[in-house]
């Protein structure tokens, strides 16, 4: 950690960092790909998914980017497919690139659909990791708090909000079409007068990591999120560091 400045700003993934959505994707997936078959059949539970399927899906989560990745694993899992790096699933989206706008909507207009229908089940099914909120709650006045994320920002605020964080619409981020995590953190550097130093990025996707360093910020790649031992030993070769909750808990309560 540099010691010339203090930290001033914590930019936080949101999936696979504060909360563990794996089962909500899995059944807003499940049904976004039923919806592209044309089939009316929607689950609300991920005991609904075949015990297999659901394991397989939870298996190839770490190398998802964005919403429309979900249902091209239910795609993959359709055909019999079971990717194993990220490599090969990059592979798999290049070769069925015609499928991408419908699945980004479908998946979108999904999870809008049980958030509506079913709002407390919704709910349930991104639970914060243990110990986050009352540390994210505790974080002291001067440490301004980010997040940086895929997912909309009305579903990180609603969900945030009913764990009792409250932050404003300004403090969360969207990443993805036309702006990337790095293009957002060069922006909060720049809107809040800020050396890269003075700000700490923390995210579970390796490659996410590795380009947001390019910025200057100090990075660390969360290993309680959606990631494995080959991908932590990847970022940790090019001088990425890997911090594990405890870690991050004993870090805010330092910089409280």
């Amino acid at each position: 950690m540099p010691k010339t400045r203090p930290i001033r700003l914590l930019a936080l993934d949101f999936d696979g960092v504060i909360v563990d959505s794996v089962l909500e994707c899995a059944v807003v997936a499940y049904n976004g790909y039923q919806a592209f078959q044309d089939l009316d059949f929607r689950i609300r539970s991920p005991q609904e998914i075949p015990a297999e399927m659901l394991s397989k899906f939870r298996s190839m989560r770490p190398f998802i980017r964005s919403g429309e990745d979900y249902l091209y694993l239910f795609q993959a899992l359709d055909e019999g497919i079971t990717i194993t790096d990220q490599g090969k699933f990059d592979k798999f989206l290049d070769a069925h690139p015609a499928r991408k706008e419908s699945y980004y909507q479908l998946f979108y207009s999904e999870r809008e659909a049980l958030m509506i229908s079913d709002h407390k089940n919704w709910i349930a099914l991104n639970p914060p990791y243990d110990g986050m909120i009352v540390s994210l709650q505790s974080i002291k006045p001067e440490l301004t708090l980010q997040i940086v994320s895929t997912k909309a920002p009305q579903y990180i605020w609603e969900i945030l909000n009913y764990n009792g964080i409250l932050l404003d619409v300004e403090q969360i981020h969207q990443a993805g079409r036309g702006s990337s995590k790095s293009d957002i953190v060069n922006t909060i550097l720049q809107e809040n007068n800020l050396s890269p130093e003075e700000v700490v990025f923390i995210d579970d996707h390796p490659d996410t990591v590795l380009k947001v360093s390019e910025t200057g910020v100090v990075c660390f790649l969360a290993e309680w999120g959606y990631n494995n031992v080959e991908r932590r030993h990847f970022n940790m070769d090019n001088d990425i560091s890997v911090i594990c909750l405890t870690e991050l808990m004993g870090l805010l309560k330092k910089w409280k």
